[in-house]
């Protein structure tokens, strides 16, 4: 269904009895993350209704989901930089996983974010002391923040 503003989003649908243990009456949540195409987003109502949209900016996303209590938004916090080459937490996620650690992608530095490119990035990430931006991520980061920071 769409629903103006430039996001699409599903009727609510209920999930099964398991998967709603310990959520149902507890108040509606949700979660966003950033894609290329903007902010999907994934909502549970308070009846255990499940519903998905994706915004193409992240007040979008926000608006569609201004009735929601708790909203989870899967966006770094506290960026690398100088002196500060990768995220304490970055490194406990990929130690606590490991073998799988490498699914945990690296923030890019803030400078890599005012990069003008990918080239940029990756060097603005080297004299921060941190490696390589991964292809794509520091410009769809760099679009991201700003959009949560407007």
């Amino acid at each position: 269904m769409e629903t103006g503003a430039g996001h699409a989003q599903t009727e609510a649908e209920p999930l099964p009895e398991c998967a709603m243990t310990g959520r149902a009456g507890q108040g509606s949540a949700a979660g966003i993350d950033g894609c290329r195409a903007g902010w999907f987003f994934v909502a549970l109502d308070e009846r255990g209704g499940l519903r998905h949209g994706l915004a193409a900016r992240f007040d979008e996303a926000i608006e569609a989901l201004r009735r929601t209590r708790l909203v989870l938004v899967d966006i770094p916090i506290g960026l690398p930089g100088a002196g500060r080459p990768a995220r304490d937490c970055d490194v406990a996620a990929r130690r606590a996983i490991s073998p799988r650690g490498s699914t945990i992608f690296p923030a890019p530095s803030r400078a890599a974010l005012d990069a003008p490119d990918y080239a940029g990035a990756c060097a603005a990430n080297g004299s921060a002391g941190a490696n390589a931006v991964r292809y794509g991520t520091a410009a769809d980061m760099a679009r991201h923040v700003r959009g949560v920071l407007s």
